[in-house]
C-alpha cells in the first residue's frame, strides 16, 4: 500500500460501524472489539484528526453489539469516561448511551433519580457536550452554548485538508 495515504474521519467510523457489526463466538466479538479500541487509541493519537458527530455513536454501538454490559463493564466505563471527557455527547449518542447501559448506571453518573429514558441530551452536564451543536436554553438574553475549541477544531479540519 501507499504509505501516503493516511485514514480520515470517516474512515474511522466505517472502520467502527463494521467492526459493531461482527459475529460469531465470544473470541470473535472480543477480536472486532479490540481492533475498536486500537483504531480509537491510533485516533486519539493522531494530530490532524478529531472525532466527528458519528464517531462516538459507532463506537459506542460497537460497545453494545461486541461487549457484555456485565462481564465487560471495566471496558465499557473506560470508553464511557472517553467519550465525556471529549465532550461529544450529541442526540444520537446519548440515546445508543441510554439503550445500552443500566439506567442506574447513568443515574449515578449524572447524579439524578430521574428515569434517564425521560432526559434528553440538553438534561445533560455542560462538559459532556462542550463540542456538539446542541443549542441550551438560557434565561434572558444569554446566547446559546457554542462549542468549546470551535476554533481549534475548524483548524485542525483546515490542516488535514490542506495535507
Amino acid at each position: 500500500g501507499d504509505s501516503r495515504v493516511k485514514p480520515n474521519i470517516r474512515t474511522y467510523n466505517i472502520f467502527f460501524s463494521a467492526c459493531a457489526m461482527a459475529e460469531g463466538n465470544s473470541e470473535n466479538r472480543q477480536a472486532a472489539f479490540s481492533l475498536v479500541v486500537n483504531a480509537l487509541i491510533e485516533l486519539q493519537d493522531s494530530n490532524h484528526l478529531l472525532p466527528d458527530a458519528y464517531t462516538w455513536p459507532a463506537v459506542w454501538k460497537a460497545c453494545q453489539n461486541l461487549l457484555d454490559v456485565k462481564k465487560d463493564f471495566a471496558w465499557i466505563n473506560r470508553i464511557f469516561e472517553l467519550t465525556i471527557k471529549s465532550g461529544s455527547v450529541n442526540e444520537l449518542l446519548f440515546n445508543n448511551m441510554r439503550g445500552f447501559l443500566p439506567p442506574q448506571y447513568l443515574q449515578k453518573k449524572l447524579k439524578t433519580k430521574e428515569d434517564v429514558h425521560q432526559l434528553t441530551v440538553h438534561d445533560l452536564p455542560p462538559e459532556w457536550t462542550c463540542n456538539t451543536k446542541i443549542r441550551r436554553k438560557r434565561k434572558g438574553n444569554q446566547k446559546s452554548h457554542q462549542p468549546r475549541r470551535t476554533n481549534e477544531v475548524q483548524n485542525a479540519r483546515s490542516k488535514a485538508q490542506t495535507k
